[in-house]
């Protein structure tokens, strides 16, 4: 392994396709991949043939614009070219290639009578081959050679979705349209009376200023209206939600005249799904309750006039349900279901595990008898074929490098396949003994000689909600930065802990209300593990982790002072009450003055103590410099060093070969020096 592999991107060797989908004939399978020059393509594999081929290529696309480069933070796509696209109709194909919208053939092959010109988010209308799109004040419907302006606003947003919805709902759009055109609806938000967050870019001449709407903790989120407009009629609305101050969390077509909408209270205990017709709101039509919060389903689809989605009620194990045009709900029991694929030929196709944590599946649920079938082991993305009889998997393992496999039948073609080309030994799997006696997943990386006694001991750390590190996959694998310290002679651990994602809600909801303490523990807990069970010299332990794993390595050099003789925090929250509303909330409560102190670096920043870096971005809009400016300010009024690496033009996920180099070269002299260890560099 060189030092540079560390920081290429894409990995090397690593096929990682995104955003697959089959045209609506299931004659092709498309999906975006980075190429060597960092850009992603649109590749189009036919399924007949096999024959895979680039249709938009990632030099394609211009520099993004702000809109754009705020949108792939969202969706943390790491690469230029491609990021969105969207199929119409049966023969043509919605790309935003960074510098804006265009309509092309599913050659490729540019349809200039589509004017997208000022798009930030479009909408197929398949049946008409029409295009809904906004450019934030307006909605236009595009027709071939005609664009009809539908809608304007004023001092509002239409038909984009605000902050905390892309952040933390998963929920990129504000505009939706039926299939023919007949219903558009869109969101209308007015941010006027959330907080402005300014970030000022000293890294350009003449310094520029950017401005967002930021909802903190207690302070007032955006107000969400819906406008719906129909075709040969008048626009109706704005409707606003009838949940006061809640959350505008989903939108789906039920039919041609009705819509159910998601919407989640503020406290995220209740989601009460509505329907929207043409006159406004139609009434309750479902809810699902949940304590201490309510996780949103991963994947929703409109089926014979309901609703296909999941549910963790009432066990905290997340299954399949449907909703019936009426409202009532059937429940399936299985697998724990992760995401859905999709529901095609009366079944739906699900992501989930059979009490394995560390693996998933991809399941088919027949609707009509609730039988399931397992249909491939080792996938963690799949698309559907219309009718079912196909689909696409993203598939690996920690000794399977990934692929992206489309079978039909008793048939298997593959459309991309990585070919690693750095000779790497997968980590062990082992399973540590938490704080409250529960069974935590951890993987551990060895030297290369296999000895892990007396050699010091790395934690690298995310311990947050929703995530999960340790899977049998080839990310896991393939982390060459774990593996690059293991090399050099450390024994590397990452430890999944209470929090973490993929063992139902009630494993995760154990941090609630006290973020910094369950978490912390289970860290502490694989120190334990290596100290006791590997040998590792407990006067050198290290931790390193980015975003919440920066929070973690914080916590674990002030709240654990002792432990540990060196961290590296990048982009860390140190204060959850300067973070967003949706996520702090959910997991801390609306109240910044219960609970909030004692989760926050400041209340033991006295106590730090050992070796800390922290590395974050300048124009960090996600988790601001801020946090880290406050940090570096006390510990200067405490007497205590904190050395920081500055990085003037990132934000929350950094980029570029520039950034991304000076990263892993601080990081591994940091970790490795401190613990007497050559970094090789």
């Amino acid at each position: 392994m060189r030092f540079s592999d560390l920081y290429a991107r894409p990995l090397p060797g690593i096929c990682e396709p995104l955003s697959p989908a089959f045209s609506g004939d299931g004659r092709y399978l498309f999906y975006l991949l980075p190429d060597a020059s960092r850009a992603l393509s649109l590749h189009r594999t036919e399924i007949e043939t096999g024959e895979d081929r680039v249709i938009v290529g990632g030099e394609s696309g211009v520099a993004a614009s702000a809109v754009e480069e705020l949108r792939r933070e969202r969706l943390r796509i790491a690469f230029s070219g491609v990021s969105f696209y969207t199929l119409l109709g049966r023969d043509r194909i919605i790309v935003n290639a960074g510098g804006g919208f265009v309509v092309c053939d599913i050659d490729g092959i540019l349809d200039a009578e589509y004017d997208l010109e000022g798009a930030r988010e479009c909408i197929a209308c398949d049946e008409v081959r029409a295009v809904a799109m906004t450019t934030g004040e307006e909605v236009w419907l595009v027709f071939p050679g005609e664009r009809r302006r539908i809608a304007t606003t004023s001092g509002k947003s239409l038909g984009v979705a605000e902050y905390v919805a892309q952040e933390e709902l998963g929920r990129m759009s504000g505009l939706w349209a039926t299939s023919g055109g007949e219903m558009i609806i869109a969101a209308e938000v007015d941010e006027s009376m959330v907080s402005e967050h300014v970030i000022v870019r000293t890294d350009v001449h003449p310094n520029t200023v950017e401005r967002y709407r930021y909802p903190f903790v207690g302070e007032a989120n955006a107000e969400v209206s819906l406008r719906v407009f129909i075709s040969g009629g008048e626009a109706a609305g704005p409707f606003p939600l009838p949940v006061a101050g809640g959350y505008l969390a989903s939108l789906h077509f039920l039919d041609r005249e009705r819509a159910v909408v998601g919407i989640l209270d503020r406290a995220q205990r209740r989601l009460e799904r509505h329907l929207l017709g043409a006159s406004g709101w139609l009434g309750l039509w479902h809810v699902e309750e949940g304590e201490p919060w309510v996780n949103l389903p991963e994947g929703e689809f409109a089926y014979q006039g309901g609703l296909v989605t999941t549910s963790e009620a009432p066990d905290s194990n997340r299954k399949v349900i449907v909703i019936d045009r009426d409202g009532r709900e059937r429940a399936y029991g299985g697998p724990l279901v992760t995401a859905l694929a999709g529901v095609e030929g009366g079944r739906a196709f699900a992501i989930g595990h059979e009490g394995n944590p560390l693996s998933r599946s991809l399941f088919a649920l027949d609707l009509a008898s609730g039988n399931w079938e397992e249909l491939a082991p080792g996938c963690w993305l799949a698309a559907i074929a219309p009718e079912g009889e196909a689909f696409a998997e993203s598939r690996s393992a920690m000794l399977e490098p990934q692929s992206l496999v489309v079978r039909r039948g008793n048939t298997a073609r593959v459309a991309c396949r990585s070919e690693p080309v750095i000779d790497l030994r997968p980590p062990e799997l082992v399973t540590v003994e938490l704080a409250d006696g529960s069974r935590g997943y951890a993987a551990v990386y060895t030297p290369t000689d296999g000895v892990s006694e007396g050699r010091p001991g790395i934690i690298s750390v995310y311990g947050g909600p929703h995530v999960q590190t340790v899977t049998d996959s080839w990310s896991l694998t393939y982390d060459l930065f774990a593996q690059y310290l293991a090399r050099q002679g450390a024994v590397v651990m990452k430890l999944d802990g209470r929090g973490s994602f993929g063992r139902g809600r009630e494993f995760e909801a154990q941090l609630a209300g006290r973020m910094g303490t369950v978490e912390l523990d289970d860290q502490l807990a694989a120190v334990s593990y290596l100290v006791s069970e590997r040998g590792v010299d407990s006067s050198r332990i290290g931790i390193y982790g980015w975003s919440y794993g920066g929070y973690m390595t914080l916590m674990a050099l002030t709240k654990a002072a002792g432990v540990f003789r060196v961290g590296v925090a990048g982009a860390p929250v140190v204060d959850h009450r300067w973070y967003d509303s949706a996520y702090a909330e959910r997991y801390m409560g609306i109240d910044p003055g219960v609970g909030y102190d004692a989760a926050s670096v400041l209340s033991y920043l006295d106590r730090l103590s050992g070796s800390l870096m922290v590395i974050h971005g300048g124009i960090d809009e996600n988790v601001h410099f801020g946090h880290t400016a406050t940090l570096l300010a006390r510990a200067a009024e405490l007497g205590k060093e904190i050395e920081l690496v500055f990085l003037p033009s990132s934000r929350h996920s950094p980029q570029g070969e520039a950034n991304l180099r000076l990263i892993a070269e601080k990081r591994a002299r940091f970790l490795l020096s401190n613990l007497g260890l050559d970094a090789g560099i």
